[in-house]
C-alpha cells in the first residue's frame, strides 16, 4: 500500500497535505503478513529530515527503526524519498 500525501509525514501540526501518525498506524493494522506500507516523503525545512521521517514512520508502525527501507534518487530528486516498511 502507497500512502501518498502531498508533502508526507505530519509535521507537530497537520494539515490536509499531510498523512497523519494515527492514519499510518490504522492502515498498518489492517495490512496482511508479508504487505508493505510505503510513504511518499517530501523534504522539510531540517537537515536530517530523512532520519526524523524514517524514525516517525517505524515509531508508527510499530517496527525497529532499522527495519525501515529508504529508498531515493538523489540525482533525480534530492527532496524526495519513499519509506517502506514490512508487516511480518
Amino acid at each position: 500500500m502507497l500512502l501518498d500525501p502531498d508533502t508526507g509525514i505530519e509535521p507537530k501540526k497537520a494539515g490536509p497535505k499531510h498523512v497523519k501518525v494515527i492514519e499510518i498506524q490504522e492502515l498498518w493494522e489492517v495490512l496482511s503478513q508479508g504487505d508493505w506500507l510505503v510513504l511518499y516523503q517530501h523534504a522539510f525545512r531540517e537537515t536530517n529530515w530523512r532520519e526524523t521521517t524514517r524514525e516517525r514512520f517505524a515509531e508508527a508502525c510499530g517496527v525497529k527503526e532499522e527495519e525501515v527501507k529508504t529508498f531515493e534518487a538523489g540525482e533525480i530528486a534530492w527532496d524526495v524519498a519513499f519509506f517502506a516498511a514490512n508487516r511480518r
